[in-house]
């Protein structure tokens, strides 16, 4: 799951539909919830700073 905390990241498709997304979007939740592929290519618009989530870092944050 990628966060993007500032800057612009561009999503293109197969169809030609290209998604735009900038501070405060969230990309990858079904992907990162069920295990899904990626079926985009993402670049980065203007520079971007992206967090990245992973299942296991998740799972630390949760307490014991």
């Amino acid at each position: 799951m990628l966060v993007v905390a500032d800057g612009e990241l561009i999503a293109f498709r197969d169809d030609g539909e290209n998604d735009v997304y900038t501070e405060g979007a969230i990309l990858g939740i079904e992907q990162f919830l069920f295990n899904k592929k990626w079926d985009v290519d993402i670049i980065c618009g203007k520079t971007a700073i992206v967090t990245k989530l992973s299942w296991e870092t998740l799972m630390d944050l949760v307490p014991s």
